[in-house]
């Protein structure tokens, strides 16, 4: 009889193992994925990122963020299977960005329309625009803003490593429609286009986004490889990443020190109708 350790991978989580026959259909699986995958990841990325919103607002479903981000699963662990970091967030960025034109889009053209597929847009859209005109938000102190950011970070390490990354992309979707909803109000709402599409996005919004993109690539990374029994990353590229991670999620906070003033000061004055 075949004894059961040798039929199961590395603990996962806890002492939960993966059988290695699951393990290797997997790895078989992506394998076969990488290949159709040649050549084809931004045309991919960019349907992922804008098919599913443009039919739930032709027919007023909601769920694209949740089918969005289950569309990203396979792509992105083929790529992650093969340590090819660069693809991999560029095409979680090529999703994300396709997803966030065309949100951004129909937010300014049909606020109304779109707002029941952005869970929190309207009540986003007027705590950011208070803040435009007045300078005061709560959620912009360091103070409280810091620690709820640490706790993100943390939470959205585990759930990259316990789903593969599904559960951050999610929740990632859902965060960047807020900012795509509040963008395409401020894009309808301002006298320069080019300045409410240039700060609308803040810079430390971004900062945030490459962090977050890196801490879920490599805890993906650690992750797959417990499940198919070997490592996917030399330590050296692992110590990089861990290091870009917190670099970007730093700038983040640096950011939003140096620039959240000359910011809203300069949206402020990009107002329709702004003396």
């Amino acid at each position: 009889m075949t004894n059961s350790h040798s039929e199961s991978a590395p603990a996962w989580l806890g002492p939960l193992r993966v059988p290695r026959r699951t393990a290797r259909s997997l790895d078989r699986a992506l394998e076969t994925l990488s290949g159709a995958l040649a050549g084809r990841d931004l045309l991919l990325a960019l349907l992922i990122g804008s098919v599913p919103l443009a039919l739930s607002y032709a027919l007023g479903w909601p769920g694209h963020q949740a089918l969005c981000a289950i569309l990203m699963l396979g792509p992105f662990l083929a790529l992650v299977r093969r340590d090819e970091v660069v693809r991999a967030c560029g095409f979680v960025a090529a999703v994300f960005g396709a997803h966030s034109l065309l949100a951004i889009a129909l937010a300014a053209l049909d606020p109304a329309g779109v707002a029941p597929l952005m869970p929190g847009g309207n009540a986003y859209w007027e705590k950011n625009l208070h803040w435009i005109r007045t300078g005061v938000d709560v959620e912009y102190d360091l103070a409280e803003w810091v620690p709820a950011q640490i706790q993100l970070a943390l939470a959205i390490g585990l759930f990259a490593y316990v789903s593969a990354g599904v559960v951050p992309f999610y929740e990632g979707f859902y965060e960047v429609d807020l900012m795509n909803f509040y963008n395409g109000r401020l894009l309808a709402a301002s006298d320069s286009a080019v300045i409410s599409l240039a700060l609308g996005w803040h810079l430390w919004s971004l900062a945030r986004a490459v962090g977050y993109a890196m801490l879920v690539y490599e805890l993906t990374s650690v992750s797959l490889g417990r499940i198919l029994g070997r490592s996917l990353s030399p330590p050296a590229d692992r110590r990089r990443r861990w290091a870009l991670a917190a670099a970007f999620l730093l700038m983040d906070v640096a950011f939003k020190i140096v620039l959240m003033g000359p910011v809203q000061v300069l949206l402020n004055r990009n107002l329709a109708g702004s003396p």
